[in-house]
């Protein structure tokens, strides 16, 4: 088995993996990131290297466009496709592309199946992620004791292609829920709530996980444990815009959540994505 993609949350995969007994064989184009795995897994020396190599080849990339590149081109894996190899992308991708990348793995024999993963760093490593599967059954049936190394769900939406737009509608809701919180804050603290206090209500309602596996309380304190970084949330709000757009299906929160976000990083910095938090709150006027 191969993973292409070993930065953030892949690098736990490939630790869940490893610990669930794969033999691997790695490659990611930082060699610093590579040679971290030295030792405990092969490591190809390219995309083609490793898909000579692996029948199954999982992908998690931070770039979407990567994945097209790889996927398609004679300097990735294309030309190492063969009969029964599978191609699986967990990383979050532009959901049209997908039937492309099919037809074109199908002509040499390869098949291509979605399978996103919803999860935070640390639900990761806990091996408590959602992964949402679609494509041909018997590439999920083959797939599944994988994904379950680092899911402890795993959904299979059906054959038509439909597990990355349901992520990318997923992360709108993620997105959504976390800046909404940044303006309860905000309003909370003007009006001199206890944030301690604040925090046990809003878990009580709500519950107390929000989504990536960030807790409220930790959210609001601002020392979130590692779940997902502003620059990957952007990533799948951006591509849930592009899609909408492809359909001409009208999602305007998902602009405002986007520009928000943005912000959010070109002022603080690419740290987890409750940073939004603290940065809605930051917008209101201070009295002199």
């Amino acid at each position: 088995m191969g993973l292409i993609g070993l930065e953030g949350p892949a690098a736990k995969v490939a630790e869940r993996l490893l610990s669930a007994g794969h033999e691997l064989v790695l490659w990611d184009k930082s060699k610093k990131i590579r040679d971290a795995f030295k030792g405990r897994a092969d490591l190809a020396e390219s995309t083609r290297d490793l898909a000579q190599r692996a029948d199954i080849l999982l992908m998690m990339l931070p770039n979407p466009n990567e994945v097209v590149e790889i996927c398609t081109t004679s300097q990735g894996i294309y030309d190492s496709m063969k009969p029964g190899k599978i191609v699986a992308v967990l990383s979050a991708a532009l959901p049209s592309h997908s039937a492309q990348l099919s037809e074109k793995l199908r002509r040499r024999g390869a098949t291509f199946v979605e399978a996103p993963v919803i999860g935070g760093v640390g639900e990761i490593e806990r091996g408590s992620a959602v992964t949402l599967v679609s494509g041909g059954r018997a590439a999920y049936q083959e797939l599944l004791e994988v994904l379950k190394s680092f899911s402890s769900r795993v959904y299979y939406m059906g054959e038509g292609f439909s597990a990355m737009a349901a992520k990318l509608a997923v992360s709108i809701i993620a997105a959504s829920y976390v800046e909404a919180l940044g303006e309860a804050t905000a309003l909370a603290t003007s009006a001199g709530v206890d944030m301690k206090a604040f925090a046990q209500v809003i878990s009580s309602v709500y519950g107390d996980r929000m989504p990536f596996g960030t807790s409220v309380g930790e959210a609001l304190e601002g020392s979130p444990k590692p779940s997902i970084n502003l620059t990957s949330l952007i990533t799948e709000l951006r591509l849930a815009i592009a899609t909408a757009d492809e359909r001409n299906v009208a999602i305007p929160t998902a602009g405002l959540l986007d520009s928000l976000y943005t912000a959010a990083l070109s002022r603080g910095g690419d740290g987890d994505y409750t940073a939004i938090v603290g940065f809605v709150k930051g917008l209101s006027a201070r009295p002199e």
